[in-house]
């Protein structure tokens, strides 16, 4: 009987214990909307002279003193009452051009749950006022083309450097700094695989329950990868030490599953004197099996698609902390296990530097091959190089146009020779700053100019996981040209701006910042270019050196693929 007891008095210890839980996640929820509700919405907050951080900090220290929705929401009437009385906004409109209000979620304002019809009615008034000047906190810069090209800065936030492992209040703040901005500010909210509010609720539970630096800084990670964007970073010298910073000479891809050596330019990379070649697929990585290692670590890679998920994946497959790693590879049917040297990233690249030092560097990023196909690699050439690389291969029947790398700005050179005429390739939207929460139509984007000559032969633009931001952005423009034909893989999934977030700690994280579609409104975020004709590596094909993405291109100019 007293063992039962016992049992029974532990159970319902844990009972109060995780209601009281549940009751602070709650309290400390409405507490971060509201935070950031008033901080983008308020005239007085969103001029920045208040302290809004310590207001909320000193905020999440008075909650567990809380203990009714009375006092809760008279602690939140005697805050918003202490900025003053807002004035009349004439210029505030309801009305959203556009329908580009698929963003914007303040429904939770009229909850009665959680809020007295009092406070309901102060937030709707503050929501019909809210502020039409500069955000201190989300705020364009003034040039042209900052104005015209990119999302919001945030750079006004404070960046609280020697907080690695802060207190409960400022942890909480890291959290609401980031939601809020990506619940007001981020142009593909609507597309997360989880509504932001459960989000808010899963992450505010652990931002409370952290108990080291470790793993407080991967819980910031993992805040940063529910947004499921290419753009989105995060790392802290933790992490990194967690994930290790030692790493074999060889590089890896995903192919089916299978963990594929793609390149080992270096001799020495096994302690016992054989190397991994081409095409060895990797089994297992010190005795665990290379799949229990993908997905072991998968669960960390940021990435707006399986794809990029998989190719960041492959750079951290082998890392760790020791100087040697034990592999068991296949090698065309034979599996053997050989103990290989990890080497830092100085090292490596070192050894790079000695290995390719007798190395031709200043081959053209463009060639004729025999057939009398033009080639180009888009990441090595410069806008300054365009026309003489047009002209060299203007006469040519094909010209496959190598996008599987991030180019320099090169489609409006580019796109001269594509189209005789300007055409609209992609449309932009950025957040709306004087209603947040709400997109608005920034621009078309334009390439073509009404000249001649132009090229006229067929065009083959080759795109893989590789093919980012930019990459994927001057695929668009190129797609637009007359005979034009896209082949490979899907893209990254991460079209327009790359925008910075500070957190405290002295830490960033990234985020895209604009949206961007096609004129019609054809998605490219998460999605990316989906390619014409579908052609991967296979494992063969990297065994014997051979491209097969260039050699269907080769193809396609020769008419020897059905199209």
């Amino acid at each position: 009987m007293k063992i039962i007891y016992l049992l029974l008095t532990v159970f319902s210890f844990t009972k109060v214990v995780d209601a009281q839980v549940d009751q602070m996640k709650e309290k400390t929820m409405s507490f971060i909307k509201l935070w950031g509700f008033l901080k983008y919405f308020h005239p007085v907050v969103s001029d920045g002279k208040l302290d809004w951080d310590e207001e909320f900090m000193n905020g999440i220290r008075q909650l567990p003193q809380l203990k009714s929705k009375k006092e809760l929401n008279g602690f939140f009437m005697q805050r918003i009452t202490s900025l003053g009385k807002i004035p009349i906004c004439k210029s505030c409109k309801d009305t959203i051009a556009g329908g580009l209000n698929y963003n914007l979620n303040i429904n939770w304002i009229n909850d009665t749950s959680a809020f007295t019809p009092e406070l309901i009615e102060k937030l709707k008034v503050i929501r019909n006022n809210r502020n039409q000047r500069q955000n201190h906190y989300a705020y364009l810069k003034t040039t042209a083309l900052v104005v015209r090209w990119s999302g919001p800065t945030f750079e006004n936030e404070k960046a609280y450097p020697d907080s690695i492992f802060p207190d409960v209040p400022m942890r909480i703040l890291t959290l609401a700094r980031y939601w809020n901005i990506i619940n007001y500010y981020y142009p593909y909210k609507y597309v997360l695989d989880q509504d932001w509010d459960t989000v808010l609720a899963e992450l505010t539970k652990k931002f409370y329950e952290v108990t080291d630096t470790l793993s407080y800084h991967l819980a910031i990670l993992e805040m940063t990868r529910k947004i499921s964007d290419s753009h989105s970073g995060f790392i802290t010298p933790q992490i990194s030490e967690f994930f290790g910073k030692m790493l074999p000479p060889f590089l890896v891809q995903i192919i089916d599953e299978k963990a594929v050596v793609i390149a080992s330019p270096f001799p020495d990379s096994s302690i016992n004197g054989n190397v991994l070649q081409p095409g060895d697929v990797i089994l297992a990585v010190d005795d665990v099996p290379v799949k229990t290692v993908i997905d072991q670590k998968l669960v960390y890679m940021q990435g707006s698609n399986e794809a990029t998920k998989l190719r960041n994946l492959a750079s951290y497959l082998l890392k760790g902390k020791s100087d040697s790693i034990k592999l068991m590879y296949d090698r065309h049917g034979r599996v053997a296990t050989k103990i290989f040297r990890r080497y830092s990233f100085n090292e490596l690249t070192a050894k790079l530097t000695n290995a390719n030092k007798n190395k031709v560097q200043l081959l053209k990023p463009w060639r004729i091959y025999d057939d009398n196909i033009g080639y180009i690699n888009l990441g090595r050439l410069q806008p300054k190089q365009v026309d003489n690389a047009m002209k060299d291969l203007m006469e040519t029947k094909g010209l496959i146009l190598d996008v599987r790398n991030y180019p320099a700005s090169l489609y409006p050179q580019l796109g001269k020779y594509l189209n005789i005429e300007r055409k609209a390739f992609a449309k932009l939207l950025t957040p709306d700053l004087s209603f947040p929460g709400v997109m608005k139509h920034s621009s078309f984007q334009y390439t073509g100019k009404n000249q001649e000559p132009v090229y006229k032969g067929k065009v083959v633009l080759m795109v893989n996981e590789q093919t980012q931001s930019r990459a994927e952005f001057t695929v668009m423009a190129l797609q637009t040209g007359r005979d034009v034909i896209t082949i490979g893989s899907q893209t990254a999934g991460a079209d327009g701006d790359s925008r910075k977030i500070p957190l405290p700690g002295g830490f960033l994280a990234t985020i895209t910042g604009i949206g961007m579609y096609y004129p019609d409104g054809k998605e490219t975020q998460r999605v990316g270019i989906v390619p014409d004709i579908e052609v991967k590596p296979t494992i063969e094909s990297i065994r014997s050196g051979r491209d097969e993405v260039l050699e269907q291109a080769k193809k396609i100019v020769n008419g020897n693929q059905k199209i």
